[in-house]
């Protein structure tokens, strides 16, 4: 009987387990489970593996041994799955893992290039402005050369990214080496050469309406919507793959349709919808107060339904069914995700403001103890889950995220 792939994209050692990953779906894997999982590099008959095991493990039961295969295999559905068919073992293709066993990589480093941009939107979480802060470069640059083949995505944010004066140098240098991703508003940006910009996976594009009067207003820029839609156009003839992200303001179903209907004209084969975050400028107005997200929710399959044969619809909190996940963070944040702030912090992510959350610094390498010391991790955790019962301003981060504690 032989093992095949079904809806897996990657899998993410991360000490001594690791992550199932498929296009909206994230399973940590068990020890055992990542044992078994590890016996597939040889080979992906059944026999063969329970008969390594035996030999491994110095065992004779060999019955017993199929049984907790075949109990694992169910276990990682939708992920393999076994046939009576002959068929090539996919997981031998060494494109197919990153992370480190007995190491603590992320899989995504999500980084915060510079507090700078010149939108005045009324929702910025990092309440970002004209004049801010920009990461250190020579550290950006350790630190990237010290991950890159064990953490394979890099996305680059802010404020506004491409205000980032070495934006070009670094999607040069390391363009190669990861797989980029930039969150940009598009306005204002550096002119960047196509060669530089041919070497970035996917740009989000920030929209706040479908129109120069819907689109400013938010924005506080007067020519903010001409220049995004130029921009985008520009990123199009390219070839780089866009998604269109548009912030989801109420429960008004008609803006969700308009905004769709706007993407499919513009060719964005891809559209994310995220949600007000009240932090920052947001959490200062009050005037999310109301704020339904479980209306929204629904608007949003509904849009993702009735758009499905023209344009993938993703929204933020909810594009992802978590498998069980062994963390404080239940999407997988501060292990699959790390977010790095413009002072060099690294958080598990940017919208817990408590300095506890601090997990290390890009500046002065003590990630390396984060990456190189699996306990240390542990250690992080467990205080954050001890502060979580104990400390209310800590436990009190939870109103941002349900995926908390």
């Amino acid at each position: 009987m032989w093992i095949k792939a079904s809806k897996l994209h990657q899998v993410h050692w991360f000490r001594d387990v690791g992550f199932l990953i498929g296009s909206n779906y994230v399973l940590q894997m068990d020890k055992v489970q990542a044992y078994f999982f590890r016996k597939l590099k040889y080979s992906n008959v059944v026999e063969d593996i329970a008969a390594l095991i035996n030999k491994e493990l110095e065992v004779q039961d060999i019955e017993r041994t199929h049984n907790i295969i075949n109990s694992i295999i169910a276990d990682l559905t939708p992920f393999i799955e076994t046939t009576y068919k002959p068929c090539k073992n996919f997981f031998i293709d060494e494109n197919l893992y990153s992370g480190c066993l007995d190491a603590v990589y992320p899989r995504s480093v999500h980084v915060y290039l510079t507090n700078r941009c010149y939108h005045h939107c009324r929702h910025c979480f990092k309440s970002a402005g004209a004049s801010g802060e920009d990461l250190d470069y020579n550290c950006l640059v350790n630190f990237l050369q010290y991950i890159k083949g064990n953490t394979p995505n890099l996305v680059l944010t802010g404020g506004e990214p491409l205000l980032f004066p070495q934006i070009e140098k670094l999607i040069a240098d390391f363009g190669d080496a990861f797989s980029i991703g930039v969150i940009t508003s598009g306005y204002r940006i550096l002119n960047l050469t196509a060669d530089s910009l041919q070497k970035i996976k996917t740009i989000q594009m920030s929209f706040y309406g479908v129109n120069e009067k819907e689109h400013n207003e938010f924005t506080g820029c007067s020519d903010s919507f001409e220049q995004v839609v130029n921009n985008l156009k520009r990123f199009l003839d390219i070839g780089i793959n866009i998604i269109g992200v548009y912030q989801v303001k109420n429960t008004d179903i008609d803006a969700l349709k308009k905004f769709a209907e706007f993407c499919i004209a513009n060719n964005i084969k891809q559209i994310r919808f995220g949600e007000i975050v009240k932090s920052g400028r947001a959490n200062n107005l009050g005037i999310w107060d109301d704020y339904d997200l479980k209306t929204i929710i629904k608007n949003i399959v509904a849009i993702k339904k009735e758009y499905h044969n023209d344009v993938e619809v993703i929204f933020d909190s909810h594009s992802l069914e978590i498998g069980k996940i062994n963390s404080f963070f239940k999407c997988g944040a501060g292990k699959l995700t790390w977010n790095i702030l413009e002072t060099g912090k690294i958080i598990p992510c940017p919208f817990v403001e408590h300095e506890e959350f601090i997990m290390a610094s890009m500046t002065d390498d003590s990630y390396k103890k984060l990456i190189n010391e699996p306990a240390y991790y542990e250690e992080i955790e467990n205080k954050w889950a001890y502060l979580a019962r104990t400390n209310n301003a800590f436990s009190n981060q939870s109103r941002f995220c349900p995926n908390i504690g």
